[in-house]
């Protein structure tokens, strides 16, 4: 299996507050999907969760995984990671749990999980996609400009 190098482009949206949805297999083979938080450590992904997940549960069975990850700000872009678990860790003492959770809420993890673990995820394709011409603006109104109304 040969690892690459993840994308600037792609890093970009992996290091922001940005859900990342995974596909893991289920035992028969079909697909599971997972809204998830996620950190990135060089060119791996890290996906937290906990021992009993199902997610957990597949992806020690198979390896092998799928991420899309959406701009919050701009659900027109978008990247998609497909690789396979490196490694497990431990949740130790939650001091990257609290990095993520600050990452997405602004403070430390709000509990102590003894089932963390952190899986660690080899990159073997990446790639972002933006689709130009839209705007998300699904209720129809003029968005307000930025910095405008207190």
């Amino acid at each position: 299996m040969t690892f690459i190098s993840i994308p600037e482009e792609v890093r970009e949206l992996l290091d922001g507050p940005n859900y990342a949805h995974i596909s893991t297999l289920q035992e028969d083979g079909s697909p599971r999907n997972h809204v998830v938080w996620i950190w990135r450590e060089g060119d791996h992904v890290v996906v937290p969760t906990s021992r009993g997940q199902r997610k957990a549960r597949d992806l020690n069975r198979d390896p092998r995984i799928g991420l899309s990850i959406l701009d919050q700000d701009d659900p027109y872009q978008m990247a998609a990671i497909r690789g396979q678990v490196l490694e497990v860790r431990s949740g130790d003492d939650h001091t990257l749990m609290d990095r993520i959770a600050r990452k997405y809420t602004g403070a430390p993890f709000p509990g102590n999980d003894p089932d963390l673990v952190y899986y660690v995820i080899g990159v073997t394709s990446a790639y972002q996609r933006t689709i130009t011409g839209f705007s998300h603006n699904p209720d129809g109104l003029t968005p307000m400009p930025a910095g405008c109304c207190g």
